[in-house]
């Protein structure tokens, strides 16, 4: 039985690949179906037998982030001072932004997300969980209490932005690496 549920889960991990690659390179609304299971090398009644749409997909993506997200955070927790644990946090970001799959990836669940409540609540769930990681870091890195959790929130949204910009628009030449944003990320949880 486990070497069957080891296949079934395989099997899924293959798909949702699959569904990444499709929808980052030819978009959500673009890629069918069709395409997702022609990807991941498997029938379609074979997909449709693991996921009903592409807005479980989506949601499968969503699922596989937070448990990530949270791995990464509990591996972090406690490891050395706050401030080197938000630039850890916030260069991860940088990294997965950057990458030019990933950031396409991240910018069509946005435009999704735009769209659709559920997955907007999915992905929102997922920022919320890094922002307040980050908004308890920042209150153990300042002497001064303010809204620190609208620093966590301005943080993220400064690495997400320049990150992604710089992955769509000149992936071969950066003009910016996460080293030119750490003295004012420093700045800000100082």
């Amino acid at each position: 039985m486990d070497r069957r549920l080891d296949k079934t889960r395989r099997r899924r991990e293959l798909i949702v690949e699959a569904a990444v690659d499709c929808f980052a390179e030819k978009g959500f609304h673009q890629s069918s179906m069709r395409d997702i299971a022609a990807h991941a090398g498997v029938s379609l009644g074979n997909l449709y037998n693991h996921f009903a749409s592409k807005s479980d997909l989506i949601v499968e993506i969503a699922r596989l982030e937070a448990r990530d997200m949270k791995t990464l955070l509990t591996r972090m927790d406690g490891e050395g001072k706050p401030q080197g644990i938000i630039l850890q946090m916030l260069e991860q970001l940088w990294d997965d932004c950057r990458d030019p799959l990933l950031g396409r990836l991240s910018l069509e669940i946005m435009a999704e997300a735009s769209r659709n409540n559920e997955i907007y609540r999915l992905f929102e769930q997922n920022r919320q969980m890094r922002a307040s990681i980050l908004s308890e870091k920042i209150q153990q890195s300042l002497s001064t209490r303010g809204d620190q959790l609208l620093v966590a929130e301005a943080l993220i949204d400064l690495v997400e932005a320049k990150a992604l910009r710089e992955a769509i628009e000149e992936p071969e030449t950066p003009t910016a690496t996460f080293e030119t944003l750490k003295p004012l990320i420093l700045k800000l949880i100082s």
